[in-house]
């Protein structure tokens, strides 16, 4: 069994203007009504309230490179990449 589920996030991020000072109209006109993501990586932990996916791992999945954790209330779906098979060099 391949000890690494590679994985695609569907998640809603939050978004962040650097107005300063302004007005709540010219705000609200400034931001998208929904700012989707997508990250690819492998999925080194779920829980009830969180995802890690990292870019980069050792084989043992001790040490981990380019993480993103993400809420669990902010994802949208996770689509598993896995196919079952290894590349043979």
């Amino acid at each position: 069994m391949n000890k690494f589920n590679y994985v695609l996030v569907y998640w809603e991020d939050s978004a962040h203007l650097h107005f300063g000072w302004s007005p709540l109209e010219a705000v609200k006109e400034a931001f998208p009504d929904v700012v989707f993501c997508v990250t690819a990586g492998i999925l080194m932990e779920e829980t009830e309230d969180y995802v890690i996916v990292a870019q980069s791992s050792d084989q043992e999945r001790t040490a981990i490179s380019n993480t993103l954790k993400i809420p669990t209330n902010a994802i949208i779906k996770i689509h598993d990449l896995n196919v079952g098979k290894r590349h043979k060099r």
